[in-house]
């Protein structure tokens, strides 16, 4: 383990350890910033996903899935029973329409938006 790194000596190691913190802050936006921007861009896609969910009309596929929420089961032959109960879900809330199909598939969205970064 012969290298040049092992060889220099721990004062310089030191004097680039303290200024790093320094050099990072200068260079970059600070984290409640960062947070802040993030925040902000969630709420705005947020807020278009749900003028989307409530203007659009329901495709054949997200039919099929609003039958299962109206038959509710344990298990389907092709399905878990997980969106069928959100859906479920989501029309006590809103009733049968767009946005009572989409409204937990929306905020499950926005959870793994919370949780992917």
């Amino acid at each position: 383990m012969d290298s040049l790194f092992l060889r220099r000596p721990l004062s310089a190691f030191r004097a680039e350890l303290e200024t790093l913190p320094a050099r990072r802050a200068a260079e970059s936006p600070s984290y409640v910033q960062q947070k802040h921007y993030w925040l902000v861009a969630l709420l705005v896609v947020t807020a278009i996903r749900f003028v989307m969910a409530w203007v659009i009309p329901i495709s054949p596929e997200e039919a099929y899935h609003w039958n299962f929420a109206r038959h509710l089961d344990w298990s389907y032959y092709d399905h878990p029973p997980m969106l069928a109960w959100a859906i479920a879900l989501g029309r006590l809330i809103f009733g049968d329409s767009e946005l009572g199909v989409r409204l937990l598939p929306v905020m499950f969205s926005i959870g793994t938006v919370i949780v992917a970064p």
